[in-house]
């Protein structure tokens, strides 16, 4: 569904996973699968007149999409191609590349960043040739946080260190870059143990930080009685997806507004 103005208008048939919409009114999106491995639907475009086309197909892979970005001034679709089945012979760590398609000249980027069980490495954003990923932590005891790396997947300088997101704690984050790059929003649900396979969140924060300083603009608390589902960001809003009710909206003076939608939310590009 597109939401504007208090009303929604159907785009596709199906609960989506997650989608973003283009400056030109088209949508990428994903589908929720019915099958056993829940990204085993493609990644697709529908163009404003309403056709549809398939970017990333699901031939011997289960793609997983992350986000929708800008390089040279040409969009980007990222994502993860996961081997099915998996684990195989040939993929005992079940472990997908992270790869980012120019959809003007077709060319795929093989960004050099995995993804694990457990450990859930994820992309949030590309900018300029940025990409943003997050390790969310996961593993018992495991502490979540941020890094920046180019596109051959070399890390880049980055001040966001873990006192800046106050990640001292095992953590459940998210992250978001702002569309000039400059800004990142975060959600990171502080975790403590119980005993070795359980883990509880204690505090949930939202914040913004300034990517070059590293100064944390903006922090408050959010409610913790549903799960982290998504967080978008578009330098002055941003949405928080649950698993479950409506996501909220959260402007740049951290004003919390809860949509009058259900499920995964996010912003127009």
């Amino acid at each position: 569904y597109r939401w504007q103005g208090g009303r929604t208008a159907p785009l596709v048939d199906g609960a989506g996973r997650v989608a973003f919409a283009l400056d030109d009114g088209s949508v990428v999106y994903q589908l929720q699968s019915t099958s056993p491995w829940p990204d085993m639907e493609p990644i697709m475009l529908r163009t404003t007149d309403g056709t549809t086309r398939e970017l990333v197909g699901t031939d011997g892979v289960a793609p997983r999409l992350w986000a929708v970005g800008e390089i040279d001034g040409n969009p980007q679709v990222v994502f993860e191609p996961w081997p099915v089945p998996r684990p195989s012979p040939e993929h005992e760590t079940c472990e997908g590349p992270l790869l980012s398609r120019d959809l003007v000249t077709g060319t795929t980027w093989d960004l050099h960043a995995f993804s694990a069980p457990g450990y859930g490495l994820g992309l949030s954003g590309v900018q300029g040739g940025i990409v943003l990923a997050f390790n969310t932590g996961s593993e018992i005891g495991e502490v979540g946080g941020f890094r920046l790396m180019d596109l051959e997947g070399n890390d880049l300088p980055n001040p966001m260190c873990v006192e800046a997101v106050d990640c001292s704690d095992a953590a459940w984050v998210l992250g978001a870059l702002s569309p000039d790059g400059e800004r990142l929003a975060f959600v990171i649900d502080h975790m403590v143990t119980g005993d070795e396979t359980e883990y509880r969140a204690v505090e949930r924060r939202f914040g913004v930080v300034d990517v070059a300083t590293g100064v944390v603009e903006l922090s408050l608390t959010l409610p913790l009685e549903r799960d982290l589902g998504w967080l978008d960001y578009d330098g002055r809003w941003a949405v928080v997806s649950l698993r479950a009710g409506a996501p909220l909206l959260i402007d740049a003076a951290g004003m919390v507004t809860e949509l009058p939608l259900e499920g995964t939310a996010t912003l127009a590009r």
